[in-house]
């Protein structure tokens, strides 16, 4: 595929923009369940920064992913599911509550 002018432009427009944005300050002022779900070999969210996420917000929860990277809805769907569904249930369990069907 080849890249007008006008794209490549607004790509890195798009990369600028992802690199300066910063919001760690207003992590902590977060007041409701987060899940921190992290893919092992995300090179673009390292668990370094996930870590940093994890430390910055009062009710988290974290879980990483084994053998996955940063697109986990597309490279581990059913794991994801099975992450969110005990995620939900514990934080706001409901009498027989079953996500799945």
């Amino acid at each position: 595929m080849q890249f007008e002018k006008h794209d490549r432009e607004n790509w890195h427009a798009l990369l600028r923009s992802c690199l300066s944005f910063d919001a760690e300050d207003r992590l902590g002022g977060l007041r409701l369940p987060v899940l921190v779900l992290a893919g092992e070999h995300d090179f673009l969210c390292p668990r370094l920064t996930a870590q940093r996420f994890v430390d910055l917000i009062p009710d988290v929860e974290w879980s990483e992913l084994a053998i996955v990277g940063h697109a986990i809805p597309m490279e581990a769907h059913q794991s994801l599911g099975v992450a969110l569904e005990a995620f939900l249930v514990s934080r706001f369990p409901f009498q027989g509550a079953n996500l799945a069907g």
